[in-house]
C-alpha cells in the first residue's frame, strides 16, 4: 500500500518562540510533501544514498564540541524531535538536585521542555560513549557512585559490538528520538482516531503508530526495512528494562522477551542504557547522573539474568535471579515475602547502602498491618500461574517525589516519612485495582498508570486533597486524582439535641445490610436516653450474603438460628444467642435493644415486613432509615447499570422505596458517618435533601466509644468488624486525614471479594445527618 507523509495530520502547539526550528506534524508534512514524496521514494529506493546520508551526518555529530551545535545538527537530522517542544505527558521524575547551567531547551528555545531534554541528553551519552568521553559522561557523578573506567570501557565496547557502522549509528539515535512520540498528546488523540487504541503505555502507543502509519515518523520511514523490523520486534516484546531495573514491573512482563532474537534485543537494551542515563538531562545535559556505577552493574545484572530465558529459565526464575542478585549484599533472601518486597523497594529506590536498606526495612515494619499485608501480596504476585499481577506504572518516580517533597520541611526524617507515605498511597492503589480485578479470570499483567499520583507527590498536601480513583483503559486502568471537598456541617441547621427528633415512639432501621444495623442500634440508643421509646431496631438484610463471613464465604443463602421466633414470613426476632450464615453481626446489640431481621427477598413485599414489625411492636409515630457511611446519597441514575458503584446501592434504594410506602408513621432518614463512601457532591445532595446535622455531645461520644468497645467492634475481633463502625470511631476520637482502618486481614486480601481498608476522615463523618424521606429521595432522584 502507498503511504504519503502528508496523510497522517497531527497538530503539535508549539510556542511563538520555537518558531524557527519547530513546525505542526501537518506543517511539516505539507511543506516537504513533495520533498518528501521524492526523496524519501529516492533514499528508501536507493540504499546508497542512504547510507552516504548517515556517513555524512554521524561523523559530523562525533565531531561537534558543543551541545548547542549537537542540537542543531540533530533538529535538522531528525524532525520528531521538535515535537517533544509542544504538548507532551512529561515522565513525573522527582526533585534532583538543579544546576545553574542552562538546559539544552533552555538554552535553544528559551524554556525548559523536559522530553526534549531527556532525549538530546540521551544522544550526547551515546555520542560520548563512542568517542571514549569518560570525563563528559560521567562529569556530574562523584565519589563512589561514579562509573568506574572499566565499566566504562565495558560499555564502550558494548555499544561498539552494537554499533558498528554510521547507518546503525544513525538507526540507534533514530531510535532514541522516536521514542518518546507515545507521550505526544496529539499523536495519542490522532492515533486513538485512527485506529480506536486506548492505552495507559505510550510505548504500546508508539508500536501501533508505527505499525499501521510509519508515515508519523520521517526519521523511522527513511530507515531500511530490516532496521525497522528490528525497532518493532523490541517494542513489541511489551518489555521496559527500566521498570525491570528498578523492580517496578513483574516477572509476566518478561514473557514478550520469550523468543525475542538476539539483534532486536540487544538494539533494544543499547537504547535503554542512553535513555535511563539521560532521565535527568533536564537538570543537567553535562553527563549522566543517573547511569552512575550501581545503575550500570544493575543494569549489567539484568541482562545477564534476561539472559536466561534463552537457557530455558522461566519467567519468575529470571525475575527472582535478578532480585537475589540485587538483595544479597544486605543479607536479603527473596524466598522470603518480606524480603521479596524489600529487595523491590531497593530497587526502586536506588539503595545502595546498608543504612538505606535498614531504613527501607525500618518503614515497612512501621506500617499499619493491612497496608504491610497489601504489599505483601501484592508485591510478590508474578502474573504467572497466579493470577493478574499489578503493575504501578511510575511507582517509583511517586515514592521519590514524596521523598524529595519532605526534605526541606522534615531534613531528618524525610526519607522515611515520605517513603511510609508514598507506601500506603501504593498501597491503596493497589488495593483499587484488586478490586478493579474482581472476577477477572487469567494470569498477566494489569497495569495502571498512576503518573497523576506521580505527580501529586511533589506536593503531598494536594494529594491528601484528593480522592485516588480507577478509571478503565482497555484491560488496564489510570489513575486519577479527584478534588475532594470535605462536607462542611457549619452549612447546615443545626438539631440542638435529639429529642428533637418528631414522636414519642421511633424505630430506628438499618438500610444497607452489612454494619447497618449496629450503627441503627447506636443511633437508637442515643435517642432513648434523649427520652424517646424505642420499640424496635431492624437490621434489612438480602437473600444471599453480600460479605464475607468468618469462613470467608459470600453468596450463601441467609439463614439465622436460634431466633426468637418468626412473627411474619422472612422477619425474625433476633436475640442475644442468635447466630446466622455470613457477617451476622444483629445479635451484638439484641441484649439492649428489641432487634429484628427482615430478609429481602426481591419479591416486593418489603414494605409488608417492616409494617408486620410495626404492628408486633404495638406501632410506631416515627421511623429513622440508617445508612452508614453515605452511599444513598449517589443519584439514582445507573443504579441498575454496569458501574453499580457510583450508585445509590439496589438494596438502599429498595428499602428507601419500601419506608416511602409505609402507613401511619412520619420517615426520615439518617447518615452516620457521611463521607465513608460518598458521592463527590455529597454537600449538594444534602442541602438539595434540606438534610439537618446533629453533632454528638462529650457524653454521647464517650457512649458511644464505651458501647463499641463492649461490643467487642474496635477492630481486634475477626468475626465483628464493618468499614463504617470503625471509621465513625476514629471520627469521634479525633483522627482526621487518610486512615487505614483495621478490619481484618483477610477481608482485605480476599482474592474474590477484597474490601478497601483506606478511608480519608473529615469533622463531619463525626455527627449524624438527618432529612425527611422524602426530601432525601427527592434528591438523589435528580
Amino acid at each position: 500500500m502507498k503511504r504519503h507523509a502528508s496523510s497522517l495530520l497531527i497538530i503539535v502547539s508549539l510556542t511563538a518562540s520555537q518558531q524557527a526550528y519547530s513546525m505542526t506534524c501537518a506543517e511539516l508534512f505539507e511543506s516537504t510533501a513533495q520533498k518528501a514524496r521524492n526523496t524519501v521514494a529516492r533514499v528508501t529506493g536507493r540504499p546508497e544514498l542512504r547510507v552516504k546520508a548517515a556517513k555524512r551526518f554521524v561523523p559530523e555529530l562525533m565531531a561537534a564540541q558543543f551541545q548547542a551545535e549537537m542540537t542543531s545538527l540533530l533538529l535538522k537530522r531528525y524532525p520528531e524531535l521538535k515535537w517533544l517542544t509542544g504538548a507532551v505527558d512529561a515522565t513525573p521524575e522527582g526533585r534532583v538536585a538543579s544546576t545553574k547551567d542552562k538546559s539544552p531547551s533552555e538554552a535553544f528555545f528559551g524554556e525548559k521542555h523536559i522530553e526534549f531534554d531527556r532525549s538530546v541528553t540521551g544522544i550526547f551519552l551515546l555520542k560520548w560513549i563512542l568517542t571514549g568521553n569518560y570525563e563528559a559522561f560521567t562529569a556530574p557523578q562523584k565519589g563512589a557512585a561514579k562509573m568506574t573506567k572499566e565499566n566504562f570501557a565495558h560499555l564502550k565496547q558494548y555499544t561498539e559490538s552494537i554499533l558498528s557502522s554510521p547507518e546503525s549509528v544513525d538507526a540507534m539515535i533514530t531510535y532514541m528520538v522516536i521514542n518518546d512520540l507515545g507521550k505526544i498528546r496529539s499523536i495519542v488523540s490522532e492515533v486513538q482516531s485512527r485506529t480506536g487504541l486506548r492505552d495507559v503505555d505510550h510505548d504500546n502507543i508508539l508500536l501501533v503508530a508505527l505499525e499501521r502509519h510509519p508515515e508519523i515518523s520521517p526519521s523511522f520511514q527513511r530507515l531500511p526495512r530490516h532496521t525497522q523490523q528490528i525497532m518493532v520486534r523490541g517494542l513489541q516484546a511489551s518489555f521496559n528494562i527500566g521498570q525491570f531495573l528498578q523492580g517496578e514491573n513483574v516477572p509476566a512482563s518478561l514473557t514478550g522477551l520469550k523468543g525475542l532474537d538476539k539483534e532486536s534485543l540487544d538494539f533494544y537494551l543499547l537504547h535503554a542504557i542512553a535513555d535511563i542515563g539521560g532521565a535527568a538531562g533536564h537538570v543537567t545535559s553535562n553527563g549522566s547522573i543517573v547511569m552512575s556505577n550501581p545503575t550500570y552493574e544493575g543494569f549489567k545484572s539484568g541482562v545477564r539474568a534476561i539472559e536466561g530465558l534463552n537457557r530455558g529459565r522461566t519467567e519468575v526464575e529470571v525475575y527472582n535471579d535478578f532480585l537475589a542478585d540485587k538483595g544479597r549484599p544486605f543479607g536479603l533472601q527473596i524466598e522470603n515475602p518480606k524480603d521479596r518486597v524489600i529487595t523491590r523497594l531497593v530497587a526502586m529506590l536506588r539503595a545502595s547502602d546498608a543504612e538505606t536498606v535498614n531504613q527501607i526495612r525500618e518503614v515497612f515494619d512501621s506500617l499499619p498491618k493491612n497496608v504491610q499485608a497489601i504489599l505483601l501480596k501484592e508485591m510478590n504476585l508474578n502474573g504467572v500461574n497466579d493470577g493478574f499481577a499489578t503493575l504501578l506504572y511510575y511507582s517509583p518516580a511517586t515514592l521519590a517525589n514524596l521523598i524529595g517533597a519532605l526534605k526541606e520541611a522534615r531534613p531528618d526524617s524525610h526519607f522515611k516519612d515520605g517513603l511510609a507515605m508514598g507506601l500506603t498511597t501504593l498501597a491503596e492503589v493497589y488495593q483499587h485495582g484488586r478490586i478493579m480485578l474482581k472476577g477477572r479470570e487469567g494470569d498477566g499483567v494489569f497495569t495502571v498508570l498512576i503518573s497523576a499520583v506521580a505527580e501529586a507527590a511533589k506536593s503531598p498536601e494536594k494529594l491528601d486533597n484528593s480522592r485516588i480513583d480507577l478509571k478503565p483503559v482497555e484491560n488496564d486502568a489510570e489513575a486519577v486524582l479527584l478534588e475532594r471537598t470535605p462536607i462542611n456541617s457549619a452549612n447546615f441547621p443545626r438539631i440542638d439535641s435529639l429529642s428533637q427528633i418528631p414522636g414519642k415512639k421511633v424505630g430506628v432501621i438499618g438500610i444497607g445490610g452489612g454494619s447497618d444495623g449496629v450503627q441503627a442500634a447506636q443511633l437508637s440508643l442515643l435517642l432513648k436516653n434523649s427520652g424517646k421509646d424505642i420499640p424496635f431496631v431492624i437490621s434489612v438484610r438480602t437473600a444471599k450474603t453480600e460479605s464475607q463471613g468468618a469462613g470467608n464465604r459470600s453468596g450463601e443463602a441467609r439463614t439465622i438460628e436460634n431466633h426468637g421466633g418468626e412473627i411474619a414470613e422472612g422477619v425474625f426476632r433476633v436475640l442475644p444467642e442468635s447466630q446466622g450464615s455470613g457477617r451476622f453481626l444483629e445479635n451484638i446489640p439484641a441484649s439492649e435493644v428489641n432487634m429484628f431481621l427482615v430478609i429481602d427477598t426481591l419479591d416486593g413485599k418489603l414494605a409488608q415486613k417492616i409494617q408486620a414489625v410495626i404492628k408486633h411492636v404495638g406501632g410506631s409515630d416515627t421511623v429513622i432509615g440508617v445508612d452508614t457511611g453515605g452511599d444513598a446519597l449517589f443519584s439514582m441514575s445507573g443504579s441498575q447499570g454496569i458501574n453499580k458503584s457510583k450508585s445509590t446501592p439496589d438494596q438502599d434504594l429498595r428499602v428507601l422505596s419500601s419506608l416511602s410506602e409505609l402507613k401511619g408513621v412520619s420517615v426520615m432518614s439518617g447518615i452516620i458517618a457521611t463521607g465513608v463512601d460518598t458521592p463527590l457532591n455529597a454537600e449538594a445532595v444534602l442541602q438539595s435533601a434540606r438534610a439537618s446535622y446533629y453533632e454528638l455531645s462529650r457524653n454521647e461520644t464517650d457512649t458511644v466509644l464505651e458501647r463499641y468497645h463492649a461490643w467487642d467492634m474496635t477492630g481486634n475481633n475477626d468475626r465483628r468488624f464493618g468499614k463504617t463502625p470503625l471509621t465513625w470511631q476514629l471520627a469521634l476520637t479525633g483522627q482526621r486525614g487518610l486512615q487505614v482502618i483495621g478490619l481484618p486481614t483477610r477481608v482485605v486480601t480476599d482474592s474474590t471479594n477484597p474490601w478497601n481498608p483506606f478511608m480519608r476522615v473529615d469533622d463531619s463523618m463525626a455527627g449524624i445527618f438527618f432529612m425527611n424521606l422524602e426530601g432525601h429521595i427527592e434528591a438523589i432522584s435528580k
